[in-house]
This record gives C-alpha cells, structure tokens and sequence, in this order.
C-alpha cells in the first residue's frame, strides 16, 4: 500500500512517497525557477541562446528566427554552470495522448493492436486534426467517445490560453496553468492502491484535489501539532541520504559519490559475503538512485562478480527495481573489473543540492524550523544573530510572524557550521 505526503516550506514544495512504510521516492520542487516542461515566450539573443520574457537567459540547438518571439518548452532545467534548455517542439501531455501544437497528422502507440479500435479512436482525433498532431496512448482504448473529446477540449483550450497570456496579456514566467511535477506524479502513482493522501501546508493542494478526482482519489488536509514531515523523521532520512555509506543488512554497504562526469557506486562486502552483498545491493541502488535523484551516467562496481548467472541476476534485479522509474534509462552491460554501467534521464537536482550546508535557502530553511519549533514551545525569542545574508533573506521569507518584534545582529561569514545563533528569554 501507498502513502503521500506533499508539503510547502519557504522555497520548495516536497512530496513524500512511502510504500509499506518504507520512503520509497521523494520529489523536491523549487517555487521560483525554470519549470522543466513548462513554456515560456523567448525571443533570440545571440547564435543558440534565447531570453525568456522573464528575463533568464537559456540554450537552444534549434535554428532560431531574428526579432521574433516564439513559445518555447523547457526540456531540462538549469543545474550547476549550465543554462536551462529549451525546444521550439512543444508538446503537452495527457493520460490518454500527447498533443503537439505545431505537429501534423494522427499516430497511435504501437501496442494498440486491435485494428478496429485503432480506427475508432483516428476517427476521434481526425475531428481536431486542423489543431495540431496527436499521439494516442494505449490507455485511450475502450474510452467513451465523449470522454475523449472532453479531454481533447480542456487541452485545446489550455493550449489557447498559452498563446493568449503569451501574445495578449503579456505573461511573464510559465505559460502553462498545469503543474507538469505535479501530473508526473501522479501519472506514476494514481493508478495504485493508496492507503492515505495527505497535505500538510501545501501551497497548490486546491490544484492537487481537482487533479485527484480523474484518479478517483481524495486528499485529507492534517492540522496535527506534531507535523507528519517530523512524525515521519523525514529529515533524519534525508540526512542519511545525503551520505556517501550506505549499510546493507548483509553486513556490506554502498559508497556513493557524485562527480562531474558520473555517479559512482561501490560495493563492499564488509563482513558479508560477496554474492550476498551483490544481491543485495543491487535491489538497494534502484531506490538509492530515485531518492537522490542521481542521473547521468552510473557505474557500480560489484564484488568478484564473474559468474555469468550471477551477473543476469544482479541486472535482472536491477531492472525490475527501475521498471516503475519515471526517468528514461539506457541500460549498458557488465565490463572488465567488475564494473555495470547504465544512465539515468535527468530531471531537475540532485537530493543533495537542497540540503548543502552552504546553500543559502537550507540555511534559510533551518532558521524558519528552529524559530517555529521555539514558537510552539511558547518561547519568546529576543535576537537572532548571524550572517547578514542569511538573516535578511530570512526576513523577506519567513513566515513566523515575529520579524518586526525581535532584534537582529550581523556578523561576518564564518566557517562555522552553525550559521546563526537564536537568543530566547
């Protein structure tokens, strides 16, 4: 069974997945940035390089016109030192077919076989060819005809107030009123059993309730004092995820580490034996990489694997780990050394980005939670002393209520890790 968990804090909305009690994924979205999928007027700057209209420079490998402003889509969102990258190739997807404003013709998934129900539905579509093209999906079969077209309606009209907030009203930042993480989500988990669904500060609960109801699902609000984000122990295990050693029950453990050019992840037997380890690290990584979010390429380095059934059962395992991922991954073969490489999709950061000592908005973060955490202790707090930046970021974002009736001392940046110290009465 399923439990959801979404939550907003000051700059992120969190969503927690647990199966049979165990975190089974977690998503971390940023409120203020390039949406991946989302779409935005951009007009061309220099030779593969556009500005947004709201002002956020990205890259783009297409052929773009002079002194024209197009709609454009986001196929991958900005991390590190890279720009965000967008497509004049837009697409908007649905349970039931993915509509291309720009396309041409009628397709239908290969997996659909029934000759006579594949031309039941063209003759659906053909209807609103003049609009753009369609892919159908396999989950249109046996829909009602009118289902589909009311279906087919809200994306034309979606895709309409694109173009009116981006050539009429001049919007700046996302065209798009759908939150795409949000309908991934539950693209990936709607169709299950769930036990519980619930919101605990969620900033766009209204837009997850009408989105439920094509899922046939509810989502209860929790007011508890102990917030479930806590009851949980979230932050512990999101801690420990942000380590490099992972312990297996074996005895062995995992050491994973991020560099610029790939994901390594190595396998120690510790006191367990090596077949064991392997076996069971290669049922831990699949869970290891979703919770992190790790991508690009992956190399895992198993014990003295050279057996040939032993190595079709570690990426057996290992493919029926990723077969519910959200992310496209190319699978490789084992190699000299041991070594079993494959990539992983990306989409948006990595766990570890949103829980770095040195970002500002962690900093941010925890200040909020150890105010609140006082408050509810009916605490007075008198002075917060610490980094100037952070306390004035803080300020413009906290939503405690007591910014105005505390006093504040700045100090200079410290190699501390505790960035700011809170004075209570």
């Amino acid at each position: 069974m399923w439990e959801l968990l979404w939550t907003s804090d000051l700059f992120h909305h969190k969503v927690a997945i647990f199966r049979d009690n165990e975190l089974w994924d977690l998503r971390i979205e940023e409120k203020d940035k390039i949406v991946r999928n989302g779409f935005y007027l951009a007009k061309k700057e220099k030779e593969h390089f556009l500005l947004l209209s709201s002002g956020e420079k990205v890259f783009c490998s297409e052929a773009f016109p002079n002194g024209q402003e197009k709609i454009v889509q986001v196929l991958q969102e900005e991390r590190e030192e890279k720009l965000a990258q967008v497509s004049q190739k837009l697409e908007m997807t649905n349970p039931y077919f993915v509509f291309f404003p720009y396309g041409k013709g009628i397709f239908l998934s290969k997996k659909m076989e029934e000759e006579q129900e594949r031309k039941r539905l063209r003759e659906i579509f053909q209807k609103y060819e003049e609009k753009g093209s369609f892919l159908i999906r396999t989950e249109a079969k046996g829909m009602l005809e009118r289902n589909l077209e009311q279906e087919i309606q809200q994306v034309l009209k979606e895709w309409q107030l694109v173009q009116e907030r981006a050539f009429h009203l001049k919007k700046k930042g996302n065209l798009r009123s759908a939150v795409v993480w949000m309908e991934e989500i539950l693209e990936e988990y709607g169709k299950q059993d769930w036990k519980t669904c619930y919101c605990e500060n969620f900033e766009l609960k209204e837009t997850l309730k009408e989105k439920l109801t094509f899922y046939q699902k509810q989502v209860r609000e929790y007011h508890g004092e102990i917030s479930l984000w806590k009851q949980r122990k979230l932050e512990e295990q999101i801690r420990v995820l942000c380590q490099e050693k992972i312990d297996l029950a074996s005895g062995g453990y995992l050491w994973i580490e991020s560099t610029r050019a790939c994901v390594t992840i190595d396998v120690n037997s510790g006191a367990g034996s090596p077949r064991r380890s392997n076996i069971e690290a290669a049922r831990e990584i699949p869970r290891q990489v979703k919770l992190r979010n790790l991508a690009g390429n992956i190399v895992i380095d198993f014990i003295n694997c050279k057996n040939v059934e032993e190595k079709k059962e570690i990426v057996s395992i290992l493919k029926e780990g990723f077969s519910r991922d959200h992310h496209f991954i190319q699978w490789g073969n084992f190699h000299d050394f041991d070594l079993f490489l494959f990539s992983r999709q990306r989409k948006g950061k990595e766990l570890s980005f949103y829980y770095s000592e040195e970002s500002l908005f962690y900093q941010v973060q925890c200040l909020e939670e150890e105010c609140k955490e006082l408050l509810e202790q009916k605490e007075k707090i008198l002075l917060i002393e610490g980094e100037k930046n952070i306390l004035q970021e803080w300020k413009k974002q906290t939503q405690c209520g007591i910014k105005d009736s505390i006093d504040f001392q700045y100090r200079k940046e410290e190699k501390e890790s505790k960035k700011f110290h809170i004075e209570i009465k």
